[in-house]
């Protein structure tokens, strides 16, 4: 640890105190929401990270006793967020794979004269999202907008919500599909 007042917060957290980690969530924010606005993960998002980087330290320094010898408290909660980043964009990746794959077999099947059960689920599931999100999915899988296009034409507030949001439509889609 580099000075005392981390120290001290760092043995307040090793001896249970619950309110040393609301200090270090005060603490780290800022710089920590700073320094991943740099990578390409909407406000929203980053919080989150961030939220559970602070609930991984909560498990490990209070319930499980964890002690830090060779980092900071700092540089672990900023090493549990890049960790948490990159599941981030693992996940949103094979997310918009998967979309891809619907939408590749969903063209095939203008081809096709009868409907695989892959296709006749993602036509049922598509229909069971709401109006927002099978049009937003429309415009950026179907016609092949760009996000920049999709909010020219829409009245979204900018290019992160629009990414979030088709994040957000994507998984409710995987998860009806897999049901």
């Amino acid at each position: 640890m580099k000075n005392k007042s981390t120290e001290h917060l760092y043995q307040r957290l090793l001896s249970g105190d619950e309110s040393a980690l609301v200090e270090v969530y005060e603490e780290y924010k800022s710089e920590f929401l700073n320094f991943f606005k740099t990578y390409d993960i909407n406000l929203e998002s980053i919080l989150d990270i961030y939220q559970e980087s602070i609930i991984v330290i909560y498990q490990k320094i209070i319930v499980e006793n964890y002690e830090l010898t060779s980092s900071s408290l700092k540089t672990y909660i900023f090493g549990i967020g890049k960790h948490k980043v990159y599941d981030y964009f693992k996940k949103r990746k094979s997310e918009t794979h998967l979309f891809e794959a619907l939408i590749a077999d969903n063209k095939e099947y203008v081809k096709d004269e009868e409907p695989n059960l892959y296709e006749l689920t993602l036509a049922k599931n598509i229909k069971l999202i709401s109006n927002s999100c099978q049009d937003l999915l429309k415009r950026f899988y179907y016609r092949g907008l760009s996000i920049k296009e999709i909010v020219e034409q829409t009245d979204y507030k900018d290019e992160n919500t629009v990414k979030s949001y088709k994040s957000r439509c994507l998984k409710k889609l995987k998860e009806l599909c897999k049901s």
